[in-house]
């Protein structure tokens, strides 16, 4: 027992020196969904925590939720590691798709398998299966890790949050690691959150949890920037920065209709409308910037005032990353795992993190201004 409590001690010491050792900003990070481009995102985050520390909070959705807990943790090598050996096999335990890699162009494609076609011709519920997702989950987020980031929240309220989308209601769920407590329940559970958050729908894996099932936030926000500001007002956060692991415009711009049949026809469909809900997303916190811009007439801070007091005006700042149209193009489907072409998405991600003036909008706003509307960020309750 003396042995235990020893023991039990120790590690104790270990998580509160972890704690200890992490810098951080009041920042908040937001990630968006972008499966196997998230490699590029993990470039960029690892380069943005270089240059200005850490983060206070990261929201993600899908691949950025799988991102969030080692952003917060810093663990930005292991991160690094994590996205550039992840394979096919790592994720579905039955694929549905067919990948192909062109090493002289670096172009990832995917085509639906014969897997796939007789599960949809069987009536199963899913083209494939992600059950192996889960398993890496919790080999690349160890139960010591876990714990680290609820000591996090104990002693400097620093969270994860992920997005979910209940299927059974249709609404967008965030989950907060600050709703677990340490230990393997807790563990288990918040492994269960970032996978069903991870799940994108008929591809892969429905995740049950307490009689409903989930799936991938991305199906209603790919990017979950209105609750990252909305929780940057409640806890005297100023500055936001978003990684979109997507292009701005519509990749496979080759696609033609006498290419397949009917999969084929529904499996464009829907990289369409993940276009459509990434456009939405972006252009939604575009627009409200440039509102409460202009309805508060802020006026252009000077470096030193961003984040603090000045004169009347405190100033928010939203910083957007997004993924050159070129890069994403090569990676065509996003739930395409081939390391070689991972492995360059990261290191494009380090090149263009790394380079202060890379980004695809930047807008300050006046804090008081978005306080006045924050309705239109359509509120939801958070700790």
């Amino acid at each position: 027992m003396k042995h235990l409590c020893f023991i039990t001690a120790v590690c104790l010491a270990a998580l509160m020196t972890t704690a200890q050792k992490i810098d951080t900003t009041k920042r908040l990070l937001v990630v968006s969904g972008g499966g196997a481009r998230g490699a590029w995102g993990v470039g960029v985050a690892s380069e943005l925590i270089k240059r200005n520390g850490g983060y206070q909070a990261v929201f993600g959705t899908s691949t950025g939720s799988l991102m969030a807990p080692l952003i917060l943790l810093q663990d930005m090598s292991q991160l690094q590691q994590d996205y550039t050996a992840v394979t096919e096999k790592s994720i579905f335990n039955k694929p549905p798709f067919t990948v192909n890699y062109d090493s002289t162009t670096g172009t990832v494609t995917t085509s639906l398998n014969f897997r796939a076609f007789w599960r949809f011709i069987f009536g199963y519920k899913t083209f494939g299966e992600s059950k192996n997702l889960l398993k890496l989950i919790k080999h690349c987020l160890s139960q010591t890790q876990y714990d680290s980031l609820i000591l996090l929240y104990q002693q400097r309220k620093m969270v994860v949050a992920v997005a979910v989308t209940n299927t059974t209601t249709g609404n967008i769920k965030i989950v907060y690691d600050s709703l677990f407590a340490q230990g393997p329940v807790g563990y288990d559970a918040f492994c269960h959150w970032v996978w069903a958050s991870a799940n994108e729908p008929l591809y892969m894996s429905y995740v049950p949890i307490n009689d409903t099932n989930y799936v991938d936030g991305g199906v209603r926000e790919v990017i979950p920037i209105q609750d990252g500001l909305d929780y940057a007002l409640d806890h005297d956060i100023d500055i936001v920065d978003v990684i979109i692991n997507n292009s701005r415009v519509p990749i496979n711009q080759n696609w033609s209709v006498s290419g397949g049949g009917i999969l084929y026809g529904l499996e464009r469909l829907l990289d369409i409308y993940d276009y459509g809900t990434v456009r939405y997303n972006e252009s939604y916190a575009i627009l409200l910037g440039k509102y409460f811009d202009l309805a508060g007439q802020v006026p252009v801070p000077v470096p030193e005032q961003a984040g603090a007091a000045a004169g009347a005006h405190r100033i928010m700042q939203l910083n957007l990353y997004c993924m050159p149209p070129a890069l994403a193009q090569k990676y065509q489907n996003e739930l395409g795992f081939v390391q070689p072409a991972m492995l360059a998405l990261l290191q494009a991600g380090i090149q263009y993190g790394s380079d202060s003036t890379q980004y695809c909008y930047r807008v300050k706003l006046d804090r008081a201004m978005v306080i006045k509307n924050r309705d239109l960020l359509n509120r939801k309750d958070v700790p």
